[in-house]
């Protein structure tokens, strides 16, 4: 919408990571990304409500490694380029996401999607990454920290 377009100057400049989490049973914006670059790695998105992710108005969205489950309405939304009225599109780079149930996404535009200046280990998207996550992500998890060495990127599936 044009309100976003006010905040082009500061929100152009985000920069966000996300790895090792969980969203289940949200509706969306796991993340929703407006004008700045996300990289989201080793994530588990499950029965989703409209979307999983969101990358539009010129954001840049690289989904790499990540889980995505769910047989819900809107299970072919798991990654989406442009949301609501924004009146331009995201570019979403998708390397090596698994996809569960219906659930289903593709890249668009990853031409246009930055390459991370950091090192990072990536898991591969699986089964076995969802179980230990949804064990272990978060104030609840039952063992502890995840600990990674650092790589780059994700192994094909």
């Amino acid at each position: 919408d044009g309100h976003a377009l006010d905040y082009y100057d500061r929100d152009k400049n985000a920069r966000v990571t996300l790895h090792h989490n969980v969203f289940d049973s949200t509706t969306q914006r796991h993340p929703r990304a407006v004008f700045g670059k996300v990289h989201m790695y080793n994530n588990v998105l499950k029965n989703w409500g409209a979307y999983g992710v969101g990358s539009s108005f010129r954001a840049q969205t690289l989904a790499e490694g990540n889980v995505f489950d769910s047989s819900g309405q809107y299970a072919n939304k798991a990654l989406v380029n442009q949301v609501g009225v924004d009146p331009e599109p995201g570019f979403i780079k998708a390397i090596n996401n698994l996809f569960l149930g219906s659930a289903s996404g593709a890249s668009s535009g990853a031409s246009s999607v930055f390459t991370p200046p950091y090192q990072y280990r990536c898991e591969q998207a699986s089964a076995a990454l969802e179980s230990k996550l949804l064990q272990q992500a978060g104030v609840e998890g039952t063992d502890g920290a995840i600990t990674t060495a650092f790589s780059s990127g994700c192994p094909a599936l």
